[in-house]
């Protein structure tokens, strides 16, 4: 089975240059070059394009294409068409803190995910960064004692997942952390990568929850907004 990884999110964060229907019709013909690192820089290149790149796609896309481009422009047209699919603020605050989740990448394999941690409150506040995540898959996931976070990934359409098989990793012993100060309107990010590739055709959402009341004795955790995306045959 071909995975095609169709991303149903606009990056609101980036203003995308404007490109000549020559240029994008020339990065539409890169994504079956012969060489994988052509394709992966054609695609992003067309994502920075913004929907400019939309009507070139949708005519591409009519054609006879190979199973890789069509995946990569079904990405690239779900990516670039359909703004509605995430909370664009984050979740709500906790002790101060606001963490924003965003699609930062994509492939036919997984998605890379950007998290945003910001102060948005008055006063400093403190943090400890992201070093390793939990990661909760329909299916599968992985846990250890020693993430800061963890991503869930929850079906929201398609085949009943089947039941969890865990991998867990527990390390004895102090585990000491770093805690940063964050200024009031100061921000961190961090970046998590979500291997997609055993999950049945559907629609799913990712949540980020930050474990804050463990790490920072906060109130409760910290969640960010909901991703959705869908994955297809």
């Amino acid at each position: 089975m071909t995975l095609l990884l169709a991303i149903v999110l606009w990056a609101p964060w980036a203003t995308p240059p404007q490109r000549s229907d020559a240029k994008v019709q020339d990065l539409i013909v890169r994504l079956d070059d012969d060489a994988p690192s052509a394709r992966e820089k054609a695609t992003s290149e067309l994502l920075e394009c913004g929907t400019s790149a939309v009507p070139a796609l949708l005519l591409a896309r009519a054609g006879t294409l190979s199973e890789e481009v069509k995946a990569r422009i079904g990405f690239l047209l779900s990516a670039l068409g359909d703004p509605g699919r995430s909370t664009a603020d984050g979740g709500s605050a906790v002790s101060g803190i606001r963490v924003e989740l965003r699609l930062a990448a994509g492939n036919a394999s997984g998605i890379l995910l950007e998290a945003r941690f910001q102060n948005v409150s008055e006063v400093p506040r403190p943090f400890c960064p992201i070093r390793l995540w939990n990661k909760r898959v329909p299916g599968e996931g992985f846990i250890s004692n020693l993430s800061e976070a963890e991503v869930d990934v929850r079906a929201l359409s398609g085949e009943a997942p089947k039941k969890r098989a865990w991998k867990k990793f527990c390390a004895g012993g102090p585990n000491p952390r770093t805690v940063v100060s964050l200024k009031p309107g100061d921000m961190i990010k961090s970046e998590c990568w979500l291997d997609l590739r055993s999950l049945a055709p559907g629609e799913y959402s990712i949540q980020l929850e930050y474990y804050s009341k463990g790490l920072l004795e906060a109130s409760e955790n910290l969640k960010s907004n909901d991703v959705v995306i869908k994955i297809g045959s």
